[in-house]
């Protein structure tokens, strides 16, 4: 019974309970509480045969642990929702969760748990920096009404947002969650609200990586908060990743899933309806094809010059969508709308940041989705979509290493993607995407997709709220 239930609650995603119960447990007893057990041991020891004590006890001991496992399993296989379901709790109670993103990636991955929390009836205040502090003001943002978005700090300097962030930790709460940032705002934001609170916190990754910073400097400035801090990863990249570069972290990590990619399930059987919906909208003819680009802070004008050498020396007609990072400097926008005007303006494709917010909501239409390294690019690999490219330009590589610590996208190197550092191999996706019947390329490309979706099952924010349950406090 007991290696069943192990073996249950580790699939499909290997969740490391075993360091997380070890790293969790309660507190060694005392030495007096020692002796004192010692003397009641030895008072039953004379009054009994030590042999069947010994063996009665190990017996209770098994007992109870099949007893725990049967009702973790039942408690925790489904979700159930509360009996105060749409109360909300009183401000600054152990009911009440406090979250915090900056990075609109990392309010991506901690949104669908947030969701999770109100339907168990617990009360969600949240704290927005940075680009989601911006979307949110902008009506970009997309969340539940119930959510109460007490702060949205857009402009930033590390004092004020140590100032802005300590005051809304400071408050009584069950739990802090936390989205992994790697912008520097972010990255500090998550830092000092870790630090500050009293509550137990999990951290978010949006994907491979994000989480490595944070760890570093909360294990130096705060190593007893980091020690009760648990990180919840994506995927075994993302978890190897933590493993290797963040070695003094003393908390806990568990391979959970991204939980921005339970949507993925429910999109897919309505993509076609989708892809024809918004093709038509952007006004795309069928024999067309969209080469969206999910921008990155740098880099994104190295990837437009691609476009543009490739796009011309091809024989189909190629229309481009840029979404440029939230992050994205003034240098790096001048330089974009430099290339810009060097082509004709038929050549872009624009669409409504108001009615699609980000790059992702403008998968659909896509033939060939290329950035550096974006999750907008992982959703493209999770919805089937073959020309998925990874630009490996001289800024994109230089802000992979040092953001991820790889040398290149470890997608492109599974085969779930396109590795293209010239025009020569952008033309060749372009070529292929439209071929039929599908090459021998295209073939495999199509394959490493299928295994890396294999297992996104729908479920990873349901298993971040699970262990959010064991690791905090979120009491009634």
């Amino acid at each position: 019974m007991f290696a069943t239930a192990r073996r249950h609650i580790r699939a499909p995603f290997n969740v490391d309970f075993a360091d997380y119960e070890e790293k969790c447990a309660p507190p060694t007893p005392s030495p007096r509480s020692q002796h004192h057990a010692a003397g009641y041991r030895w008072s039953w020891t004379r009054a009994f045969n030590r042999r069947r004590v010994v063996l009665a006890a190990l017996a209770i001991q098994a007992i109870g642990t099949v007893i725990y496992f049967q009702e973790f399993l039942l408690s925790h296989d489904e979700l159930s929702v509360n009996d105060d379901f749409g109360i909300a709790p009183q401000h600054g109670s152990t009911r009440e969760l406090r979250a915090i993103a900056f990075d609109r990636g990392g309010w991506n991955a901690i949104e669908p748990v947030l969701s999770l929390a109100l339907i168990e009836g617990v009360g969600v205040r949240v704290f927005l920096g940075g680009a989601s502090a911006r979307h949110f003001q902008q009506g970009l943002l997309r969340a539940d009404s119930r959510l109460i978005v007490t702060n949205a700090l857009e402009d930033w300097n590390d004092a004020a947002v140590q100032s802005a962030v300590q005051e809304f930790v400071q408050v009584e709460h069950g739990g802090l969650l936390v989205a992994a940032s790697q912008s520097a705002e972010g990255t500090r934001g998550a830092v000092h609200a870790i630090c500050t609170s009293a509550a137990h916190a999990v951290l978010v990754e949006d994907m491979y990586g994000t989480s490595v910073n944070i760890l570093a400097q909360i294990s130096v400035e705060c190593p007893s908060a980091a020690n009760a801090t648990l990180v919840t990863v994506g995927d075994k990249i993302g978890h190897g990743l933590v493993k290797s570069r963040a070695r003094k972290f003393p908390g806990v990590t568990l391979l959970t899933g991204a939980p921005q990619f339970d949507a993925v399930a429910e999109w897919i059987p309505d993509l076609p309806r989708r892809r024809a919906s918004l093709r038509s909208h952007l006004g795309l003819e069928e024999r067309e094809i969209l080469l969206l680009i999910a921008g990155q802070p740098r880099g994104t004008h190295e990837m437009l010059t691609l476009v543009k050498e490739a796009a011309f020396d091809t024989g189909a007609r190629v229309r481009v969508l840029l979404r440029p990072h939230p992050r994205t400097p003034e240098s790096e926008r001048r330089l974009e709308r430099e290339i810009r005007s060097q082509v004709a303006a038929a050549f872009f494709v624009e669409a409504d940041r108001a009615e699609y917010p980000t790059s992702v909501d403008l998968l659909p239409a896509a033939d060939v989705v290329m950035s550096g390294f974006s999750t907008t690019n992982y959703f493209a690999i999770l919805l089937g979509i073959r020309g998925v490219v990874y630009a490996g330009t001289p800024s994109l590589l230089e802000d992979l290493s040092s953001e991820k610590g790889v040398s290149r996208p470890p997608e492109a190197d599974a085969g779930a993607g396109w590795f293209v550092q010239t025009a020569e191999e952008l033309q060749r996706v372009l070529a292929e995407v439209r071929a039929t019947p599908e090459s021998e390329a295209m073939q495999k490309v199509r394959l490493a997709q299928e295994g890396l979706s294999a297992g996104v099952d729908g479920q990873a924010a349901k298993r971040v709220w699970r262990a959010m349950i064991q690791h905090c406090r979120l009491s009634g």
